[in-house]
């Protein structure tokens, strides 16, 4: 039997983490086991989060090299348990410190890269202490070929046969039958409060828009927070934005929204593009890697910005997407959904079993 032990910093707050819980859950049977390892439980959004049997916690911060003596040992226990274990990394910290720990241990490692861009890429010196610690991994996954079309830029073509894309899965709500807009029109953004994120750029078009009703739902917490709520008592909108910080009732917001925007500088995937999608949303976003390979079938239920700073292609995007839901709310709501249905988190589930049993089976270099 295999096992898969799966590291990450926290078990939420982003893409990365519901990747890893769903992955852990959707993942045992007669085949594979699988569990989850965190570096703690401390973050807002895991208050009233309940540890399964499956999944610990080594209570120790993210950054802190004490971790790297902890997670050695509790590797080490895994493999008295376990002749066949596979440790899967995500997210940057944990992948510095797993290279580390199990240096000398009978493990295979994967790694997968869950952004196109980051800021340790705006220094070269980087990119040669960074392969050192990818060429650890037998195999990392790149979530969209946006992803690994940047990863092989950064490492190089000697690292590039070790970058594989599985694209990632998202939950799928129900979806919801809605009427066309008339009077008001309810925008949602779901993510993050972070500069990447590039929610400053909507609340700035929106501001603009002078001939139509609106109300704006931001649901997400973070560092940028109090700067998104200067900016929209600067612009006196706080009638119509709402900052709502974290919440655990997503299909809710989602269906109460009529258009869902999402404005990020980059992103790895697109998640809640599809979560929205899958409500039968249409989506306006900004057109960068990524995201536009998830809405690249969208057909009416996606719109593209290609210059993501222009207040007025927002507004222009905003325009054709009232458009097309003013012409067929269902036509809409159909492509919307068969497009994030391509993004199930069971295609992406038997991806990933694929590949274990592909390690278990092969000894690599």
């Amino acid at each position: 039997m295999l096992n898969i032990l799966h590291i990450i910093t926290a078990p939420c707050g982003g893409g990365a983490e519901v990747l890893v819980r769903e992955l852990v859950s959707r993942m045992n049977d007669s085949d594979v086991q699988s569990s989850a390892l965190y570096f703690n439980i401390n973050s807002p959004c895991a208050k009233n989060l309940t540890l399964e049997p499956n999944e610990f916690s080594l209570n120790v911060g993210f950054r802190d090299p004490k971790a790297i003596l902890l997670l050695r040992d509790f590797i080490k226990k895994q493999l008295e348990m376990h002749d066949n274990l596979i440790v899967h990394v995500h997210l940057i910290w944990p992948m510095l410190f797993v290279s580390l720990a199990v240096i000398g241990l009978p493990v295979k490692l994967v790694y997968t890269e869950h952004a196109t861009s980051n800021s340790r890429r705006k220094y070269p010196l980087l990119r040669y202490i960074e392969r050192l610690f990818y060429r650890r991994f037998e195999r990392v996954v790149c979530i969209s070929m946006g992803t690994k079309v940047a990863l092989d830029q950064w490492l190089g073509s000697k690292l590039a046969p070790k970058n594989e894309v599985i694209f990632n899965g998202s939950r799928l709500y129900s979806v919801k039958a809605r009427s066309c807009p008339n009077n008001i029109v309810n925008f949602i953004s779901i993510g993050s409060l972070v500069g990447h994120k590039g929610f400053d750029r909507t609340i700035r078009s929106l501001a603009k828009w002078r001939n139509k009703d609106w109300q704006y739902l931001i649901v997400g917490e973070g560092a940028e927070r109090h700067n998104l709520e200067t900016l929209i008592a600067t612009f006196e909108l706080s009638d119509k934005i709402k900052l709502i910080g974290w919440s655990d009732q997503i299909e809710h917001h989602l269906h109460t929204a009529d258009m869902q925007l999402v404005p990020s500088h980059y992103e790895g995937f697109g998640l809640a593009a599809v979560e929205g999608m899958s409500t039968g949303l249409p989506i306006i976003a900004a057109n960068v890697s990524g995201l536009n390979e998830v809405l690249a079938k969208a057909s009416q239920a996606g719109f593209l910005v290609d210059n993501p700073d222009s207040d007025c292609e927002w507004l222009h995007a905003i325009e054709l997407g009232l458009k097309a839901l003013q012409q067929n709310t269902q036509q809409v709501a159909h492509d919307a959904r068969s497009n994030a249905e391509q993004f199930s988190l069971d295609i992406m589930t038997r991806n990933y079993k694929k590949l274990y049993q592909f390690l278990s089976s092969n000894n690599e270099n």
